[in-house]
């Protein structure tokens, strides 16, 4: 007697199967997130996305990152000082 297997566990391990390729291949859960967070935001800020060989380059972009940033924390105490 021959047991048929159930289509939706079959696509249930497959799916499986997927996501611990996607997993392996992205390293996604190598680090924290904060960990991550915190390095990601360093290289932005950091301006490591620049051409090196431009210092003018980078340090405009540093200094407009940095200006956005603070415009941005600035207009959200405007705003929570106005409306709450």
């Amino acid at each position: 007697m021959t047991t048929r297997e159930d289509p939706n566990e079959a696509r249930a391990e497959a799916a499986r199967r997927e996501m611990e390729r996607i997993t392996a291949q992205s390293g996604a859960f190598a680090e924290p997130i904060l960990t991550r967070s915190k390095t990601r935001l360093g290289r932005h800020f950091g301006a490591a996305d620049v051409d090196e060989e431009d210092p003018v380059e980078r340090r405009a972009v540093i200094i407009g990152r940095a200006l956005s940033l603070l415009a941005t924390v600035g207009l959200l105490v405007w705003l929570a000082s106005a409306y709450l």
